[in-house]
């Protein structure tokens, strides 16, 4: 049987404020009445103040107070700040959610306790499979210890769902507007203007000063004292500004690239600013980044191959092992798209012949590069003969511009990177070089079989056709039997041309050979 509803009122209300997971069962042998279990499960089901921890049914299904898994969410990014570590594995992550239970361990995180903490932005998945990136914990790390405790505060605070509501319902620039109004009319004036808060637009302080009929350097020495003022502890502790900023991030889901054009960025980026924490504008993207600096970013100037720096997510897996250690998955990859996006608007013609030929995978033909180029960039279409001329180019002798080689084959290009080289030898001579040093060394004439093997060390790609002229037609061979050869003795009268019935059999032996 199930309690009257006063009594079960009052038994939810109690496990309301448990500091931990328990399960149906557990509250009906508590209890020592309740035995109707499913019941009692459906009464936690449909009170919001309870989180349902049922991963996919496997093994009991828990509830947690939606208050405690917040205050455990946001205590677990302070005590995470403190140590100023921003990164664990989902091993350790689960470790730390195991203190949740009063028995047994996970083995995982539950996703519904995972998912409540991705709600907020108290955790977000990282680039790296298997990672966890904690960004409020990241911009906690660099308050003072005056901030800091204002945040455990408001953490505090916010564990109430109606004090929380209340607060993510106004809006950061509600809270600046009426925390300004409380300073001299011109100094708000003069702070708005030169951070470019809306509705207004940065001014210098020349313009300033005429608005306000004084001197730029007066204009210089208000905007100083009040940024003087911003690092007293006294102003953090009575000013909205922390509270304000945590609500901020829990909007944003714990992001903390934010657009630039948009209005909203400019008050957060102010709102950083007076809590003494760093934020930077890239030069790509039209992004900010909250908490960090101008040093942190230079790796944003990509520096990789072309094929890299165009891949966004090539670009994501370097900065993921960079100096962005606050960054998630969304983050990065908005970061790393404006990366590529820009790299690729300012790609050379050689470069694109490059990525036309990479994209093709293998060794291709110019003309086979043409129509892959124009295919990639049909705003910039190019001639067979502008390719190939690209191409040749690229593909010197020592030059070998992108990793682009000639693999000596009539207009056949490959790429170092997919493991091919200029052979050293033209065909004829690698054939006949090949014969002298196997006939040396045994004595005997050698098989057509033999000559394909010997010469695939040498090149990965070896056309047919090539390969029966530099074995039929070799003027430093003779053919002594059906597939078998010799060096020719430099004084032996010049044999007869081959005949192309000989021709095609050496070439389907050839053939043969490679298959086998």
């Amino acid at each position: 049987m199930l309690y009257s509803d006063e009594e079960t009122f009052s038994l939810l209300d109690m496990y309301a404020t448990w500091n931990r997971c328990f399960t149906a069962q557990e509250v009906a042998e508590w209890s020592g009445e309740i035995t109707d279990h499913d019941s009692l499960r459906q009464v936690f089901h449909n009170d919001p103040r309870f989180i349902s921890l049922n991963q996919a049914q496997l093994g009991p299904e828990y509830f947690l107070p939606e208050k405690t898994a917040f205050r455990w969410w946001a205590n677990f990014n302070l005590r995470l700040a403190t140590i100023q570590q921003t990164r664990l594995t989902e091993r350790q992550l689960t470790s730390a959610l195991n203190s949740l239970r009063l028995e047994g361990k996970w083995d995982s995180p539950p996703v519904d306790l995972l998912n409540y903490g991705r709600q907020f932005g108290f955790v977000v998945p990282a680039w790296s499979p298997g990672f966890c990136v904690f960004p409020i914990a990241y911009l906690l790390s660099q308050l003072t210890s005056v901030g800091l405790r204002q945040a455990r505060e408001t953490f505090t605070d916010f564990a109430s769902p109606e004090i929380r509501n209340d607060a993510l319902q106004r809006t950061t620039k509600e809270v600046i507007e009426s925390w300004l109004s409380g300073f001299n009319g011109r100094v708000s004036h003069i702070v708005k203007c030169r951070e470019g808060i809306p509705p207004y637009n940065k001014m210098t302080l020349a313009e300033l000063g005429s608005i306000h009929g004084c001197t730029r350097e007066r204009v210089r020495q208000i905007e100083r004292n009040f940024w003087r003022k911003m690092v007293s502890p006294r102003v953090i502790r009575e000013s909205p500004l922390v509270a304000t900023l945590l609500a901020e991030l829990l909007r944003r889901q714990g992001s903390l690239a934010l657009d630039t054009g948009q209005e909203n960025t400019a008050l957060v980026c102010f709102l950083v600013k007076c809590l003494g924490l760093p934020y930077v504008q890239t030069k790509v993207g039209r992004l900010s980044l909250l908490g960090y600096s101008e040093t942190d970013v230079t790796e944003l100037s990509f520096h990789g191959s072309v094929a890299e720096a165009t891949n966004a997510s090539r670009v994501a897996e370097r900065l993921d092992c960079g100096p962005l250690p606050g960054l998630g998955h969304n983050d990065l990859n908005h970061i790393a798209s404006a990366i590529a996006k820009n790299r690729f608007s300012r790609i050379t013609r050689q470069e694109k012949v490059y990525l036309a030929l990479r994209h093709i995978g293998k060794p291709a033909h110019y003309s086979e590069v043409t129509e892959t180029f124009n295919a990639l960039f049909p705003d910039d279409q190019m001639s067979e003969r502008n390719v190939h001329a690209v191409l040749s180019r690229c593909a010197e002798p020592n030059v070998e511009q992108y990793g682009i080689v000639w693999v000596r084959i009539k207009g056949t290009y490959a790429l170092k990177e997919q493991g091919y080289e200029r052979p050293s030898l033209g065909i004829f001579e690698a054939v006949a070089k090949i014969v002298e040093e196997k006939h040396a060394e045994t004595g005997r004439p050698v098989h057509i079989s033999v000559i394909g093997a010997e010469l695939g060390r040498d090149r990965r790609l070896v056309d047919p056709a090539s390969f029966a002229f530099a074995t039929g037609a070799n003027e430093r061979l003779e053919q002594v039997s059906k597939g078998y050869f010799v060096p020719k003795d430099p004084d032996h009268e010049t044999r007869p041309e081959i005949p192309a019935n000989d021709l095609d059999t050496i070439l389907r032996e050839f053939r043969a050979a490679r298959t086998d």
